[in-house]
């Protein structure tokens, strides 16, 4: 059958829609009284034609010759084969994948531009689908929706911001799926500085960690994990105290997750287990602090900051934890006190240990000693406010915060 269509820019250009008996549909436009009926003659018998080989034949001479009318001299001539191959759709592509590497330049260029135009429009169709359909995992074919979805969800939080960066970071996204005909490309890591990404940009921190994912890169990596053990930087998602709560900070939030529970050498486990904490990934929060805590030689940083991640967390061996780390005499920090001007503390691993079970009992460690205790909101205490100035303070601090422990125990 044949079926007339309007033509999107110029009314005397005709596009028709031709299907095949091999059920190939295929779109021509009319550039002028004179070729209208040869490309009429030529659509009859691709349709009416005895067998499905000669139509498909005829289809795609069609189709070869809209491609090379993109070099013609003149502007009209190429517009409408332009827009009449855009209009074909898919049955065009493999011709212009052949037009990327014709003699004329301008050919090559305009099949670029219309095999771009054309995966748009795709991706425009799968995109509203996207919104709309119940089942994302088997219906849709977008770029990088599977392996995105597989980290992030396919709930309407992840579906929204996937839709987010499908119209802002369109090309980013084609390129990293690993399509090649559009010929877009993934912008260099050394391009990409998240230390200047509005905090509130959920999508452009969503298209860095995804860009990372992709193709790592020690240095972005390294940038990315400085940003977000930042109090000042970082993406400002809901779960972070004083935030602002956005549709799309559940879908960020999983991608975090999956992003510090991936190998990354120049990321320490820290870093990793601050990050998890300040994102609320609490079960990469969990694996952390048990992979830390079980390996007693650590760093002692990362001890003290895995004991307070496990007391927030609640973890269900911290009790174990805390038994194993109360002897342990390793310097933490040598800070200069807040409080006492001229004067400086030391923290150590007993320390941490110490106000820990304090807060367990209920009881109040500036009460025993901890002048310098300050509250933090995520990790209970915050890591630089334990310790004492001397030995002097820190043995009495000990000897009461035991007897006030086995009070409290009785």
């Amino acid at each position: 059958m044949v079926s007339t269509f309007v033509a999107p820019a110029h009314h005397d250009a005709r596009p028709f829609e031709v299907t095949t008996r091999d059920n190939r549909r295929l779109f021509v436009a009319l550039d002028n009284t004179h070729s209208e009926v040869a490309w009429f003659l030529l659509a009859f018998f691709a349709v009416f034609s005895p067998g499905p080989s000669w139509a498909s034949d005829t289809a795609d001479e069609l189709i070869r010759e809209q491609v090379q009318r993109l070099g013609s001299d003149s502007f009209t001539t190429r517009q409408r084969a332009s827009e009449s191959l855009i209009l074909m759709g898919d049955a065009a592509i493999d011709q212009l994948v052949v037009g990327l590497t014709d003699d004329s330049l301008e050919v090559r260029i305009q099949s670029r531009t219309c095999l771009r135009k054309t995966y748009d429009a795709k991706l425009d169709q799968g995109r509203e689908r996207l919104l709309t359909i119940e089942n994302a995992d088997t219906e849709v074919e977008l770029p990088l929706w599977r392996s995105y979805s597989t980290s992030v969800g396919n709930d309407e939080a992840s579906r929204g911001l996937y839709c987010d960066l499908l119209d802002r970071y369109r090309e980013v996204i084609v390129a990293l799926s690993g399509d090649t005909l559009c010929g877009y490309q993934c912008p260099a890591p050394s391009q990409l500085n998240p230390l200047r990404v509005p905090r509130n940009d959920t999508a452009q921190w969503t298209m860095m960690l995804l860009v990372d994912q992709a193709i790592y890169s020690a240095s972005l990596s390294t940038r990315l994990s400085s940003a977000m053990t930042r109090l000042t930087a970082g993406p400002n998602l809901a779960c972070l105290p004083g935030s602002q709560r956005s549709s799309h900070d559940e879908a960020l939030r999983r991608l975090v997750g999956v992003w510090i529970a991936s190998p990354r050498a120049t990321i320490s486990d820290r870093d990793r287990l601050l990050i998890a904490m300040r994102y609320a990934c609490r079960d990469q929060a969990i694996d952390i602090c048990t992979r830390l805590l079980n390996q007693p030689h650590n760093d002692p940083r990362a001890i003290e900051l895995a004991l307070l991640a496990a007391a927030a967390m609640e973890h269900p061996s911290l009790a174990n934890y805390l038994i194993s780390y109360e002897v342990d005499r390793r310097t933490i920090h040598h800070c200069p006190s807040p409080r006492v001007p001229g004067t400086a503390f030391r923290t150590q691993i007993a320390d941490v240990v110490l106000a820990l079970r304090l807060y367990g009992r209920g009881l109040d460690p500036r009460s025993f000693g901890f002048a310098n205790l300050q509250a933090d909101p995520i990790f209970v205490f915050c890591p630089e406010s334990l310790g004492f100035a001397n030995s002097q303070d820190r043995h009495y601090a000990y000897d009461a915060a035991q007897h006030a422990i086995v009070v409290a125990s009785q």
